[in-house]
């Protein structure tokens, strides 16, 4: 019984081992290397097995000894800011702070007619962050409800606004799917833009559903949000990090940094379900807890808004008009 229960236990690991092994190399091995690596994976595998009927205990080191060579090649693969990279994330945001005194620079502020069609503006901006007045959660979703890009924008009293979306980075040519970026395909990046950019891209250029939920949280932790966002911006600056679908992305670098700011949020299954954060927010007294739901969800859709305002038009203000809670 022992045995049977050893050879199932190493068919398991192995073919298991073998599956995301494969995965990795499919990912990140170009062809024709990739044919001759995943021919070599899969007579190991039947190797492996063969010697697991005659010596049990070799086959497992066998298996022990390939997955420290996987470990260590994947360790070999390390992020990168050098890349021929794609306008919109060509450039990463560096940040000064003296005081109260945060400045931006490389902060994006693109006019998109297109995905692919648009205008280039990088600029620095200051920003007094005794002026801090809003903090908003944006979410847009272009598919699947359950699955949206989520992004914060910071407010101050002279009506200024600033947006920072941890996004893919992804190289010229490169097109984005979700398994890619669980192998190591794509960096990580945090945009610093303007809203006119960053939610115009997604109502004008990409026609998405963009909300936008007012937070309940303090001077204090506004303060605090903004500047984990600006240290997040000089930590990719300087060290590089890879995007990973599930563990390293939009929402998840959200959460990551409001613990920074109140270490007593708790996790939730929602965090990693993009398009269920604004309930989850909710829920927990960072959205306007007195008031449904349902109610709060259909003041916070701005698309229709968004088209209509003119292109003098304050954009900020004019996407918020009915957005209790807004300032």
């Amino acid at each position: 019984m022992a045995g049977v229960l050893g050879t199932a236990a190493l068919w398991i690991a192995a073919g298991l081992g073998a599956l995301w092994t494969g995965l990795a190399v499919w990912h990140q091995i170009a062809a024709p290397w990739r044919w001759l690596a995943l021919a070599g994976l899969i007579l190991a595998l039947i190797l492996l097995l063969r010697l697991n009927a005659a010596r049990p205990a070799l086959a497992w080191g066998g298996l022990l000894t390939a997955a420290l060579g996987v470990g260590l090649w994947w360790g070999s693969i390390r992020p990168s800011n050098q890349g021929d990279w794609r306008p919109e994330v060509a450039r990463l945001a560096r940040v000064e702070v003296e005081g109260a005194r945060a400045t931006i620079h490389n902060l994006r502020n693109f006019t998109w007619r297109a995905p692919n069609d648009f205008d280039e503006a990088w600029e620095t901006r200051s920003y007094d962050l005794d002026q801090l007045t809003s903090a908003d959660f944006i979410s847009s979703v272009w598919g699947n409800p359950a699955i949206a890009h989520t992004f914060l924008s910071f407010g101050f009293a002279d009506g200024s606004r600033v947006a920072f979306s941890a996004e893919v980075r992804r190289k010229k040519g490169q097109i984005f799917r979700g398994v890619d970026g669980a192998f190591k395909r794509f960096e990580l990046a945090l945009v610093a833009a303007t809203e006119e950019d960053v939610i115009r891209l997604r109502t004008h250029a990409r026609s998405e559903e963009v909300s936008i939920y007012p937070l309940r949280v303090s001077q204090e932790q506004m303060r605090a949000m903004f500047l984990a966002y600006l240290g997040l911006a000089e930590e990719l600056a300087e060290k590089p990090r890879f995007y990973h679908t599930l563990l390293t992305n939009c929402t998840t670098e959200i959460f990551r940094l409001a613990r920074i700011v109140a270490p007593g949020i708790p996790r939730d299954w929602r965090i990693l379900v993009s398009g269920h954060v604004a309930d989850y927010l909710h829920d927990h007294g960072m959205i306007d807890p007195a008031r449904p739901m349902a109610e709060i969800r259909a003041e916070a859709a701005i698309n229709a808004r968004a088209l209509a305002a003119p292109p003098e038009a304050d954009f900020s203000a004019a996407i918020r008009a009915p957005i209790r809670g807004a300032p």
